[in-house]
């Protein structure tokens, strides 16, 4: 009950918010710290907008064709990403952070990104000064607490490969997401346990059934374990010692 008294009481801000935080996408930051209008990277393009929020127009490209609710377990009674909204109207910091995360959001997150991933508050400062913008200063400023937050108990991205950060990625939209009042104190993924996500998640985009893995000829390396390897680019002893907790856990069989 308490938790759902403090999601209530979150700042929500309006689709008027996220068309201002768009807006400067198309302003260059000159050295000398001066703002100049510049080539438009509105990412509004690509979404359709009502009052329920922003919807994603399909454009084909893989990386693009993502919203949050994507990288949410897949379960009855889950939301559906082709009937839920990219970002809703209104929406909290929360939903916020968790639509930069990927997809066209990205852009947004690299907008306002220091060099060392905090919240550039000079560019904040120059993009967003006036009066008028009091409010997406609060939602981008809040965003960024709330990504710091997640990253506390998630970790920080995974360096290794794409495989290893769509498992962070989805981590993160996992806690920014749930209902405060659900969340674990620690969540934290040990480097083990992202590993292995990583091998079963490699797998699968191999086209291989874990549960059911070729046996390797005699005296070969698995073909699928050794195709797992060199797309993830883990060293010998990492993929031995993560292959091994797979097949102890039972959750990779050969047949």
């Amino acid at each position: 009950m308490k938790g759902k008294s403090i999601a209530m009481q979150a700042p929500v801000y309006s689709a008027e918010v996220f068309k201002a935080l768009c807006t400067t996408l198309g302003v260059i930051l000159m050295k000398d710290g001066t703002a100049i209008s510049g080539r438009d990277g509105d990412i509004l393009m690509n979404y359709d907008m009502d009052d329920r929020g922003l919807w994603l127009r399909r454009s084909g490209i893989g990386l693009l064709d993502w919203t949050p609710v994507c990288d949410l377990e897949c379960s009855p009674g889950s939301p559906d990403p082709l009937s839920a909204p990219a970002l809703p109207f209104p929406f909290t910091a929360r939903q916020l952070a968790a639509f930069m995360l990927h997809g066209w959001g990205w852009l947004l997150c690299e907008r306002f990104a220091s060099e060392d991933g905090g919240l550039d508050v000079e560019a904040v400062r120059l993009l967003l000064g006036a009066d008028l913008d009091a409010k997406a200063r609060e939602a981008i400023a809040e965003a960024w607490e709330v990504r710091a937050d997640a990253q506390q108990h998630v970790g920080e991205p995974y360096p290794e490969n794409d495989a290893s950060q769509e498992v962070w990625r989805k981590s993160m939209v996992r806690w920014l997401l749930a209902p405060l009042g659900d969340l674990p104190i620690q969540r934290r993924i040990p480097a083990a346990r992202a590993q292995e996500e990583a091998i079963m998640t490699t797998l699968r985009s191999l086209g291989y059934d874990p549960l059911v893995l070729p046996m390797a000829p005699s005296g070969r390396s698995s073909p699928a374990k050794k195709a797992a390897k060199q797309q993830l680019r883990y060293s010998d002893a990492v993929m031995r010692k993560a292959w091994q907790r797979l097949l102890n856990d039972g959750r990779i069989k050969y047949t």
